[in-house]
This record gives C-alpha cells, sequence and structure tokens, in this order.
C-alpha cells in the first residue's frame, strides 16, 4: 500500500472519492495537553493523509537567545515543526506509514511550496531521500486529470524543489535576523516594549512602496511665477482635395499637384489581411490584473482556491497561459454542448494550445466539470462572476481570425502618368458575424473599372487668426496628493517590480494590516512610516528583492543552495551593519511639535501607543 500525502484536508477528500478510498477514519491525537482530529481515508492501494500546510519550517537555531545585535547574523538552519497540529499530523503519517505502507507518493499542491511541504515530510519524518518517493502532479481536481496524473507516476522536480528550499531559506534569514535586529535596536530606546518588529526581503519594499506613495505630499503657491504675453497672427491656407466617382464625391488626404484635374483607374488590388481573435488563457498575474480592481486580490486568490477544490477550475497558482491540446479539446466539446459556436470555431485557431506549460502547470480556466457546473446554474454570486471571465476567455480562445479584404485603387494622373496614388476604397470584413469582440467597420462601395475616371476637385481657403496670449506653464497653486493605494494597485505594483510569487503577492496587503504597518484603509500607521524610513535608510530595496528571485530562478540542483546560502547570509550581514550603525534618533517617535514620545503598551491587548509628556497627549502608534 502507498501513502499518499496532499496538502489540505479538502483534497484528500476528494482524492479518497476519486481514488477509491471510501474507508474514513480519524485518529485522536495529545500534544502537549491538547487534542488534535487527523483524519485519514484508506483503499485498496492507498491510504491517504494530509499535511494541512507547512508542517516544518527553517530556522536560525539560536536566534530566540540572542540579546544583542553583534551575535547576529544566525545562519545554522533548522528545519522545525512548525506547531502543535504539525506535530500531530506527523506523528499520524509517520504511525500509518510504519504500519501499513512501504511507499510514498507526495501530492501536494503543484507549485515550489507544495514541492516543500512534501520534500520536508519525507526527509525529515520518513527519513526518506528525494528518488525514494514518487510525485502525483495535476492541475485540476477532476476525474480524468487525476487519474492521469496517478497513471504518470513522477519523481519529484529538484529544480523546483531547489527554488522552493532557496526562497524558504532566504526569508528566513533576512528576514528573521533584520527582524531581530531591528527589535532590539528599538528596545535599547524603548526597554520597555515588548513588542517584535518586522522585517523581510519582500514585504519591506512593498511596505515602503505604499508609505512613499501616501507621502507624496506638498503644496506650492507659484506667487512670483512669471506669465508671458505676446501679440500672434496666424495666417495659412487650408487645402481639401474631393474626388468623384459616378454618385461618389470622397474627400482623401493624398498629395497632388494643383493642376490635376483627373485621375484615371490604372490597376484595381485586392489585399487580404486576417487578425487573429484568439487569445491565450490567463496566469494568476493577469486574473489578478483584470479582476483585482473589483475584487481584493486576497479574496480573489481565496475563491480560485475554492473553485479549484470544488473541481470547478484549474490549480489557481500558475505562470502559464496554455493548456495541452488533449484538454483543450474537451473543453471545446463540452462548450459545444452549451453554446452554438459557429463552425469556424475549432482547436486549431486557439493561440493557447501553442503556449508552453510553465513547470507542467496548466493556465486558470474552468474545467468540463466547471462548464456543467456553470450552465446548469450551480455556481453562485461572486464565484460565477469569476467564472463567467473565465469562461469568456476560453469561448474567445478558439475564435476564428477577422478576415478582412480591401480594394485598393491605383489612379494615375492623366497629364502626369508617372503621378500614381493610392486610394483604399472599400474594406470589407468578409466573416463580420463571427467577430466576437472590437470594433470592425466593413466599408464596401462599388468597384469601378480599370481605365474609368474620377474627377478632382481642390478647394483652397485662406485661414487668419488674430489675437493676444497670455499663457502659464504653472498655476498660482501647484498641488500634490499622496495616494492610498488600493490592494489590487499593490499586488500589480509587485507584478511589474518582480517581487514574491503567483502564489504569494495577494497575501502581503493583509500581512502588512495583521502587522499594524498600514491601517485597514491600506494608509502607514506611525510604526509603519516609522519602519518605511528605517527601510530607505538600509536600502533594502525592490530591485535587491527582484535581483534575489532571478537568482532563486537560476537554481536547478540542491547542491546549488549552499553557495546560495553563503550569498543570503553576506547580504544579511551588510543589512545588519546598517542597522547597528543608525542613530538612536531614527528609532524615536515624535510628536507633530517635535517632542520626543514615550511608547507605552497595554497590559492585556498588548496595544502599542505613544505618550507625549510634554503635550500631554497620546498618539495610536499602531
Amino acid at each position: 500500500m502507498k501513502l499518499l500525502i496532499t496538502e489540505k484536508d479538502e483534497i484528500g477528500k476528494v482524492l479518497a472519492n476519486i481514488l477509491k478510498c471510501d474507508d474514513y477514519r480519524e485518529v485522536e491525537v495529545t500534544i502537549n495537553d491538547k487534542k488534535f482530529i487527523v483524519p485519514s481515508w484508506f483503499g485498496k492501494d492507498y491510504v491517504i493523509v494530509s499535511a494541512k500546510g507547512h508542517l516544518y519550517e527553517p530556522k536560525p537555531a539560536g536566534l530566540r537567545f540572542v540579546k544583542t545585535i553583534d551575535e547576529l547574523p544566525k545562519s545554522d538552519i533548522k528545519w522545525c515543526e512548525t506547531d502543535n497540529e504539525a506535530r500531530a499530523r506527523l506523528k499520524v503519517i509517520k504511525e500509518i506509514y510504519d504500519k501499513y505502507c512501504s511507499d510514498v507518493v507526495v501530492a501536494t499542491d503543484n507549485d515550489r511550496e507544495g514541492e516543500v511541504i512534501g520534500y520536508s515530510i519525507a526527509k525529515y519524518k520518513l527519513r526518506l531521500d528525494l528518488k525514494d518517493f514518487k510525485r502525483a502532479y495535476f492541475n485540476a481536481l477532476t476525474t480524468s486529470e487525476v487519474l492521469r496524473a496517478f497513471d504518470n507516476l513522477q519523481f519529484m522536480s529538484e529544480k523546483l524543489l531547489t527554488q522552493g528550499i532557496a526562497r524558504a531559506i532566504a526569508d528566513s534569514i533576512i528576514g528573521l535576523n533584520l527582524s531581530k535586529a531591528l527589535t532590539l535596536r528599538f528596545k535599547e530606546v524603548y526597554p520597555e516594549v515588548i513588542q517584535a518588529f518586522s522585517l523581510g526581503r519582500v514585504q519591506s519594499p512593498v511596505l515602503y512602496f505604499i508609505y512613499n506613495e501616501f507621502n507624496e505630499n506638498y503644496i506650492n503657491v507659484n506667487k512670483d511665477r512669471k506669465i508671458p504675453e505676446r501679440d500672434r497672427e496666424i495666417k495659412y491656407r487650408e487645402r481639401i482635395i474631393i474626388l468623384e466617382w459616378k454618385d461618389y464625391s470622397i474627400k482623401v488626404d493624398v498629395s497632388l499637384s494643383t493642376n490635376t484635374d483627373k485621375l484615371k483607374v490604372k490597376d484595381i488590388i485586392h489585399e487580404y489581411e486576417e487578425i487573429n481573435q484568439s487569445c491565450t488563457l490567463d496566469n494568476t498575474n493577469d486574473v489578478m490584473i483584470e479582476l483585482g480592481e473589483k475584487i481584493e486580490p486576497n479574496e480573489l486568490m481565496n475563491i480560485l482556491e475554492s473553485m479549484y477544490l470544488e473541481g470547478l477550475s484549474t490549480y489557481p497558482r500558475t505562470e502559464s497561459k496554455g493548456i495541452p491540446k488533449e484538454f483543450a479539446e474537451e473543453l471545446f466539446d463540452k462548450l459545444k454542448q452549451y453554446i452554438d459556436l459557429p463552425d469556424s470555431f475549432n482547436i486549431n485557431n486557439s493561440l493557447a494550445i501553442r503556449e508552453e506549460l510553465k513547470e507542467g502547470k496548466y493556465a486558470i480556466t474552468l474545467t468540463p466539470e466547471g462548464i456543467d457546473a456553470y450552465f446548469s446554474n450551480q455556481v453562485k454570486g461572486v464565484k460565477k462572476y469569476v467564472a463567467t471571465y473565465l469562461l469568456s476567455k476560453l469561448i474567445r480562445t478558439f475564435a476564428p481570425p477577422v478576415r478582412i479584404r480591401k480594394v485598393i485603387l491605383k489612379l494615375q494622373d492623366i497629364h502626369n502618368e508617372s503621378n500614381v496614388i493610392s486610394l483604399e476604397w472599400s474594406k470589407i470584413v468578409e466573416n463580420i458575424e463571427e467577430v466576437i469582440k472590437g470594433y470592425y467597420e466593413s466599408i464596401e462601395r462599388e468597384v469601378p473599372n480599370i481605365g474609368d475616371e474620377f474627377n478632382v476637385k481642390i478647394v483652397e481657403y485662406e485661414v487668419k487668426d488674430k489675437y493676444r496670449e497670455r499663457y502659464t506653464f504653472t498655476g498660482l497653486l501647484d498641488v500634490g496628493l499622496g495616494k492610498i493605494l488600493k490592494d489590487y494597485e499593490i499586488v500589480t505594483w509587485m507584478i511589474n517590480e518582480g517581487l514574491g510569487t503567483e502564489a504569494t503577492r495577494q497575501q502581503y496587503p493583509v500581512i502588512l494590516r495583521e502587522r499594524h504597518y498600514i491601517t485597514n484603509y491600506n494608509a502607514p500607521t506611525l510604526i509603519g512610516e516609522k519602519i518605511a524610513e528605517i527601510i530607505s535608510k538600509i536600502d533594502l530595496s525592490p530591485e535587491l528583492t527582484a535581483e534575489m528571485e532571478n537568482r532563486i530562478a537560476d537554481l536547478k540542483y540542491l547542491d546549488d543552495l549552499d553557495d546560495f546560502k553563503e550569498w543570503v547570509v553576506e547580504l544579511t550581514k551588510k543589512f545588519i551593519g546598517k542597522i547597528k550603525e543608525l542613530d538612536d534618533d531614527e528609532f524615536i517617535f515624535k510628536c507633530p511639535k517635535g517632542h520626543e514620545l514615550k511608547l507605552m503598551q497595554t497590559k492585556k491587548s498588548k496595544t502599542l501607543y505613544a505618550v507625549c509628556p510634554i503635550c500631554s497627549k497620546k498618539f495610536m502608534v499602531i
């Protein structure tokens, strides 16, 4: 029997149904006087247990015991159980493996984090090496997709695993050490404060971006500005050319000599053009940009995750814009059951089937089951809104090109045969009934014969204008207002800067709110502003974080991790040195009048606030 490890209980339940693991069992485990229920599903070939996220996380050994900044950084990484529930689940996984199983299959999410979750359990709890277990990769929780994955079990991708571990190590070494250094410096100034302060390789540039956009405020009164003035007199001639043939009288924009009165049709050319209507499908970034303004990115990811778990759509964390041809054929056949598409819509039109699948993942789209659910009205509320968008992209990918035929007249000056002009006479959209989006104008005129003549009318007139001009380059009042960003604007900026991943970007506004560095409407708090100023002083920039993402993307083998870790440690030392060198004044909060504030914390809620002993006023820091 094989032990099958999934990432979430919901996925374990779905796989149990597909793989006929019908014997559901619950194991009660007590860890440190707390009881936990761990579900499992037993079948003929598999027993399924879920990890429920990360059960191990990397931590610098000894960091919690550091008392001075000179002891930093701590870089000896230990993979530790995350919490008591993780210990409970690991206990059950180990017991089931030892008692019932001879092989292990990891079926965690199809991304770098999924690799790290599965590998850390196999390595640190089951003592297995990378080649001692198999991996199931699927892009949708549908019967056909899951069975395909289990018929084609593979070894885990060492490249994705290495990149996932590298990102976790970088976050741990940089984030935890810098956070410790920052906290120690604050406690040097405010020893009574027990709150820990946080810096991170991705979080910090995001916070500074929010702070910087918010603080772009200024008012300038340009009282002494110069207002130039002058008298202007403008004279110019306008020239309009009109061609006449039969009942047609057409204004044209061509160059003709003033003595031209007739043009003869020398040649008639038919030009054909195809404009692609098909599109690729969306990856995570595309969906966030398209729908993130309507639905906050973190909520949008939750919706996509829920649709994936229900088998309605493909896996939502992906960089791919394509799908395999076989899957596209399934989707197209399903669409035709519900929509009477023109015969010209077909698989071969699709740009999505020509796209490379990055890391083997599919673009985000509805599954055949999702299409069934949509048209049977089983998809409700905001999920229907998202599903409608995905469905529209899916239909469009099968659309034929717009076919345009142009009729070009070659017109020759009867007095000067070397003077030949081209005139677009007709522009005909031959399949205008198949246009699915956009404005296409079809203009069809009677076509003249070769030798037919056009009369030329040239109308010229003079324009005169005389006035006194006064003008300003700047107004009396020049005002700039800082910007309060929406979540989707923050996520879009992260995408453009190459910060974070498709799996994590939408989480950062939420994390910064939870840490009280920004308010619920994304304005920096006092503590957020103070930390943002420190981030600027130590130069923890988006460019550096993007460079680290590029280095991570270049990693291929587990053996590459030592050199990468060495680079991360040296980088961390540099930042700790900069934090150490900052003057105490950089950590001091001041009231609007410039008086030093005293930081306080409530005993029950540990809420941080500040008091000005001179002004006798209280200020909320978070």
